[in-house]
């Protein structure tokens, strides 16, 4: 019971380290479904079906096997822009998007290993 302190201490602390690095998982899910929204709209404008349409002439399959790959790109245009952008603009030290993935896979490999 001498030690009483000491165990709610670090509970304090695991607790705000924990909220810390799953703030990341947070907004990295947060701006990747930005990026599918984004993408999404961005297939279903007219000028983006015709090109579709011009290029498939009349096969749906290859019509929908393009409009696909202009979904993905598009998802990862828009992910490459915001890179180089601040991710938490309340953050202790200047974080970048591009960063933010490499440290949430470092903390799932940290709860899978333990």
């Amino acid at each position: 019971m001498q030690n009483k302190g000491i165990v709610r201490l670090f509970a304090i602390l695991l607790a705000i380290a924990c909220v810390y690095y799953f703030s990341f998982t947070y907004f990295s899910a947060k701006t990747e479904g930005e990026a599918k929204d984004f993408a999404k709209d961005y297939v279903t404008k007219p000028g983006a079906q015709k090109l579709a349409a011009n290029f498939a002439k009349g096969d749906s399959a290859r019509k929908r096997i393009f409009i696909d790959s202009l979904e993905v790109a598009t998802n990862d245009r828009y992910l490459d822009r915001l890179r180089t952008r601040p991710f938490m603009i309340c953050s202790l030290h200047n974080i970048l998007t591009k960063n933010v993935r490499r440290r949430v896979s470092i903390l799932v490999l940290t709860f899978v290993v333990v």
